[in-house]
């Protein structure tokens, strides 16, 4: 199982949107780049996610992929108010 995180920014007003281009190994560096987007002022709504993909070899020898994505605590200006969890 591997984990990464991403972080989205948006501005409701002018439509500008923002996804890091690189899966981040860590919540940290995630939390850098966070702060430095709302400090930029230039969005209205950030947020950071963290993803699990977990890969399983079934016996038919055939790989699944699972995803989890969840929104991290760490939420600036957004209307979400809870986690999310997508199984």
């Amino acid at each position: 199982m591997s984990k990464f995180y991403n972080v989205v920014a948006s501005n409701s007003v002018t439509g500008e949107f923002y996804v890091c281009e690189d899966n981040l190994a860590s919540k940290q560096a995630a939390y850098q780049l966070f702060d430095s987007l709302v400090a930029q002022g230039q969005y209205d709504h950030v947020r950071v996610d963290r993803s699990f993909v977990t890969v399983r070899k079934l016996p038919n020898g055939k790989l699944d992929v699972g995803v989890s994505d969840r929104w991290l605590d760490k939420h600036w200006n957004s209307k979400v108010t809870k986690v999310r969890e997508n199984a």
